[in-house]
């Protein structure tokens, strides 16, 4: 380390055909002045943030989401409940005819009945969110 007190100047020149180089200096002309002491100190603390991920590995590290074929399946099976049970209750509402109305609302308490064991859950509300406004 050295222990000379002088100080050190650096110049960086950023192109401007080029995006990477482009998304910095639009950064650094935006930054918060109230959230980082100034654009010298933001860079610094970049930089060596950067440096602390190189020499502990973490920067080269891929950041993908491991593929669940279990957590797939659980998914498709209670999605899959859940629309069924959905479409049948949009259906009895639909039916007009209180004969077949009465006949379908007991298969359906027979169906649900063998069905105790579906509850509500996050992932699922977080998948069918998708599907509804």
């Amino acid at each position: 380390m050295r222990k000379d007190k002088r100080n050190c100047t650096y110049t960086v020149r950023l192109n401007p055909t080029l995006p990477e180089h482009v998304k910095i200096r639009n950064y650094l002309d935006d930054l918060d002045v109230r959230l980082f002491k100034s654009k010298n100190s933001f860079i610094l603390d970049a930089i060596n943030y950067y440096i602390d991920a190189v020499e502990d590995g973490s920067a080269f590290e891929k950041n993908e989401p491991d593929y669940n074929p279990d957590m797939e399946k659980t998914i498709l099976e209670k999605t899959q409940k859940y629309v069924d049970q959905r479409l049948l209750s949009m259906v009895l509402s639909l039916i007009k005819n209180e004969g077949v109305v009465n006949n379908l609302v007991d298969d359906y308490k027979q169906d649900r009945s063998a069905d105790e064991d579906f509850e509500y859950d996050d992932e699922l509300a977080k998948v069918t969110s998708m599907f509804t406004d």
